[in-house]
């Protein structure tokens, strides 16, 4: 009953805006292969229905940049292949002032928003070569590093606002450094990789393509919590294996059979956040993510103007990190998940007429979750349609170019602890009275017609060109309402080349 009371409609505060700029050198005569690049990129936004499950009651603010510079060479290795360097220098900064508790809340009646002005930066390197062999078989062989570096925040407090003059109204509460446990100690991370391609070593009609990677990040970090703040340390690594093998009984016909893995080292705001609602931390347990898959494809050229692709897929992603209901900004181990699946899509063409129809299939087979408000589903697909079709044709009439797109996305199914009376994150209350129990198949079509005139273009988009309200994406968890995808949407793109 006071949920039912609770619920409005209103708008969302979800505007948003970005500016992207970048500039590129290359050396040419005595300093062919050598490339500068310097890329600037800036965007403003609100969390729209929260950082949690709160949707703000005043204006948010949230801003960040990057700026990166990369120096780059390629070239000739003698007559025995060729060779790569990179260095990238890259800062990040962040500018929040999120929304975390509206008026009215337990202990704070005015509310309460977090201020964050930070930055942190990285250097990242690569050295690669690349030999030739007989019969057009080629090695390659690199090493990359990267060093993270977080050295204290710009600012960061939270404050109670008082409504009548939006001013503090209890004063500004100091908080402490946003990453502290890993605070001036830097993150390093190195990698190896090596791939043997075999060209026509095992002849004409066979192929592979073996690789092999290995990875290892490292850090020393100070224990906050502890007395004395004694100092402790982490390492992750992992070899990562690769093969896939390419048979071509045809010059129309090819299978390929994939097999490897991949590895993710946790991201430093998933291990080092302190003194913040934005982040928790799990430094001392968090394990790397790990990825092992096997493929099997094939890619027949029907006739000139068709050609069919079929790729079957078993996929085991362990140790996924996500947040924890229980503490909802804590990252965690939480999900080991297999997954089996096909896809299959028809490529054709004929004159200025060119399409294509992609339809993909998956279902769950294994999980295994440690979170005991998320019920594992071992045999059945949740939170993702098993179904998906897409298709598109482009027509050209001389300058008009004519396009259309359509999406179709079957059936999402909920987690068994999704449905009914629900104890975290609203206690006693019935979300199957809010929301369906599955979320309905729904599809979306779009549309673009162009002019081009002497280097320039004038184009009308339209997305969602029937206006459907269907199209929803599904809320996870137990929370009494689905994310509504946008109505339809109408732009008018000018381009032009000076």
């Amino acid at each position: 009953e006071n949920l039912d009371a609770a619920l409005r409609k209103g708008r969302v505060d979800d505007r948003r805006s970005g500016q992207y700029a970048w500039a590129k050198l290359e050396g040419k005569g005595a300093l062919e292969g050598l490339q500068f690049q310097y890329h600037r990129q800036a965007w403003d936004y609100r969390t729209g229905m929260g950082w949690i499950f709160q949707i703000p009651d005043l204006p948010e603010q949230l801003q960040e940049r990057r700026d990166i510079l990369a120096l780059g060479y390629s070239g000739k290795l003698g007559g025995l292949g060729s060779q790569e360097y990179l260095v990238r220098f890259q800062r990040h900064d962040l500018s929040w002032n999120v929304r975390f508790f509206p008026s009215g809340t337990d202990g704070l009646p005015n509310g309460m928003n977090e201020v964050l002005d930070t930055s942190c930066q990285d250097w990242f390197a690569r050295a690669q070569w690349s030999f030739d062999l007989p019969k057009g078989a080629s090695l390659l062989a690199g090493i990359e590093a990267t060093r993270f570096l977080y050295q204290g925040d710009r600012s960061h407090y939270a404050v109670d606002f008082d409504l009548s003059t939006y001013l503090p109204a209890s004063g500004v509460i100091p908080a402490g450094p946003w990453l502290e446990f890993i605070q001036d100690q830097p993150i390093l991370t190195t990698g190896f990789f090596a791939q043997l391609d075999s060209g026509e070593l095992l002849g004409s009609q066979l192929k592979a393509v073996a690789g092999v990677r290995f990875d290892r990040a490292s850090l020393d970090y100070t224990q906050i919590y502890d007395e004395g703040r004694p100092k402790a340390s982490r390492t992750y690594s992992n070899t990562s294996p690769r093969l896939a093998l390419v048979y071509t009984p045809a010059p129309n016909l090819a299978v390929k059979a994939m097999f490897g893995s991949a590895f993710r080292a946790p991201a430093p705001s998933e291990i080092a956040g302190a003194n913040t609602y934005t982040l928790a931390s799990n430094i001392g347990e968090l394990k790397p993510e790990t990825l092992d898959t096997a493929e099997l494809a094939v890619d027949w050229i029907v006739t000139p103007n068709l050609n069919w692709r079929t790729n079957l897929f078993h996929t085991k992603f362990k140790d996924q990190i996500a947040y924890s209901i229980e503490n909802v900004n804590l990252s965690s181990n939480v999900y080991t998940l297999t997954t089996q699946g096909v896809e299959t899509e028809l490529l054709f063409g004929y004159g200025t007429l060119k399409g294509y129809v992609n339809y993909a299939f998956a279902r769950r087979v294994d999980e295994d979750i440690k979170d005991r408000y998320i019920q594992a589903e071992k045999d059945r697909l949740t939170w993702e349609p098993a179904h998906r079709l897409k298709a598109g044709v482009i027509y050209y009439w001389g300058p008009w170019t004519f396009s259309a797109n359509l999406l179709h996305q079957g059936e999402v199914e909920r987690r068994r602890t999704d449905r009914g009376i629900q104890e975290l994150p609203l206690p006693g209350v019935d979300v199957d009275r809010y929301r369906p129990g599955a979320l309905e198949a729904w599809t979306r079509i779009d549309g673009r017609v162009a002019y081009d005139w002497r280097g320039a273009s004038v184009a009308l988009v339209v997305q969602n060109l029937l206006d459907s309200d269907r199209i929803r994406l599904v809320k996870p968890q137990a929370y009494p309402f689905d994310y509504q995808g946008e109505g339809r949407r109408v732009s008018l793109v000018l381009r032009t080349v000076f």
